[in-house]
């Protein structure tokens, strides 16, 4: 065999080593909320479903409103050229263009953006917009368990444990830590350290090592270090009705009322099912959908 045609295959097979190629990143498992002033939580790494894909290019793939339903990221979910070119651009974590939901219409991603580098890489920025949607925030002003959403896309391929610079899907990276610390992992003091897989160490931690519950909190189940009033398993348990089962009987009767007459034009809604339009008051819309799904 010729020897330069020896030499081009093996330059072939080597050269994978050497250059890093763009990968399709996926939404975290536990960072994938946001949040939409009119329509609540929407869910952007649901499964099974949702199944989101972000690229050098584009990001394809469906989110989830539990009150509104599919929301598509991308006319190329059916795996086939689009008659109408539209969805989610992406370049180089500079987002534009735009989703469709049957029940929302169009939403705006030109005010979102991935961080691309630090201890915030992968996490998603800024707001969508759109005229039934309203702001959909990934930067909450009070950070909720499950925000922001989180992607492990990078430009061009993933980082390299090792490097001392945190990039998703690193806990951590030799001395950065993030802004993390024993306190912050559940322990009372010590020295937070990282593995030589990028993950972290809480050998040098002192104290309780943790939660031991799970309650309800922003409808998401979250681990807490004291068990209360809202306990649960998994995040459905948290999730309200759309209907008006306040309480989660099975039936909309006078009890449910009797819980919404309680929170009525409360500010300060002790529980958000009350508020069932999840609009942040508790008035005559939520009473109107109630009545309408009444069982007795």
């Amino acid at each position: 065999m010729n020897k330069f045609l020896i030499l081009f295959i093996i330059a072939g097979l080597i050269t994978p080593v050497f250059f890093a190629s763009a990968i399709t990143g996926t939404i975290d498992g536990t960072n994938k909320w946001a949040w939409s002033d009119q329509i609540g939580w929407i869910n952007f790494g649901c499964t099974p479903g949702c199944n989101v894909q972000v690229d050098d290019d584009d990001i394809i793939g469906y989110a989830w409103s539990p009150n509104y339903g599919w929301i598509s990221l991308s006319c190329l979910n059916n795996g086939s050229p689009c008659s109408t070119s539209w969805g989610i651009k992406n370049a180089n974590g500079t987002l534009s263009g735009y989703a469709w939901g049957e029940n929302v219409g169009w939403i705006d991603f030109a005010g979102v953006f991935i961080n691309t580098s630090g201890p915030d890489i992968g996490k998603f920025h800024g707001a969508a917009t759109g005229p039934v949607v309203g702001n959909i925030q990934f930067d909450l002003a009070t950070p909720q368990p499950g925000t922001p959403v989180t992607t492990t896309w990078t430009p061009g391929g993933a980082g390299v444990c090792g490097d001392n610079v945190i990039q998703f899907p690193e806990e951590c990276d030799g001395v950065d830590l993030g802004l993390a610390n024993c306190v912050t992992k559940g322990y009372d003091s010590g020295t937070l350290g990282c593995h030589l897989n990028c993950t972290f160490d809480t050998s040098s931690c002192i104290g309780s090592g943790g939660s031991s519950h799970n309650e309800c909190s922003a409808r998401r189940c979250i681990s807490v270090a004291t068990p209360g009033t809202s306990q649960c398993l998994i995040d459905t348990d948290c999730q309200c009705d759309t209907h008006g089962d306040i309480n989660k009987d099975g039936k909309i009767d006078i009890v449910d009322f009797s819980i919404l007459l309680y929170f009525w034009h409360d500010v300060n809604i002790s529980n958000p099912c009350a508020d069932i339009n999840q609009d942040g008051k508790v008035e005559l819309t939520d009473f109107s959908i109630m009545l309408y799904w009444w069982t007795g």
